[in-house]
């Protein structure tokens, strides 16, 4: 089992392509896309964790995303921002295999001994910081460029920088990229 992060994918959203130059002729080729590129590396038992800006659509066009993505969901409930429409629904939500688990806006975790710290919106303090935790967000379509910390965006669109494709990152890329910053 593999674990990913990943965020400002924009599922229905037309304008982000223009916002973001997303090379696609239009949101329906945008959604194919990354969809595909997702499920091509997450198997139906990894665990991805989304920091949000899923899709501005309502319950049922996230619903309908969510149905054809593989691996076990964790969404974190950004709001404030576009998710706002789709996170009210009172029913569960699942993907192909698993159901949904939809996260405070602000998430701790340790994994394999590393603290991570993922918020949608990128902090400039963060707990254990000083003790080289780590921090993933999004919103900032890889703008955002910290002069120094262990901060990384993990949205679609850092991805297509460093990856290659609007993918998430496996935990293993991020700490690679991670390694030899400084607190």
């Amino acid at each position: 089992m593999t674990v990913y992060l990943s965020g400002d994918t924009h599922l229905g959203h037309d304008a982000i392509r223009g916002y973001c130059a997303r090379p696609f002729a239009n949101i329906e080729e945008h959604d194919e896309a990354l969809i595909g590129e997702r499920n091509r590396i997450v198997g139906p038992n990894d665990t991805v964790y989304d920091l949000g800006d899923v899709t501005l659509g309502g319950e049922d066009m996230a619903r309908g995303y969510f149905l054809r993505l593989n691996g076990k969901l964790f969404v974190l409930g950004n709001h404030f921002h576009h998710d706002k429409r789709w996170l009210k629904a009172k029913r569960p939500y699942w993907t192909k295999h698993h159901g949904v688990t939809i996260l405070p806006p602000i998430h701790t975790m340790k994994i394999d001994g590393l603290f991570i710290v993922l918020c949608h919106f990128p902090l400039a303090i963060w707990p254990r910081r000083h003790f080289g935790s780590l921090h993933l967000h999004g919103h900032s379509h890889n703008r955002y460029k910290p002069e120094r910390g262990l901060v990384l965006d993990v949205g679609v669109d850092s991805a297509i920088e460093k990856l290659g494709a609007y993918r998430p990152f496996s935990l293993g890329e991020v700490v690679k990229f991670m390694a030899g910053r400084d607190e």
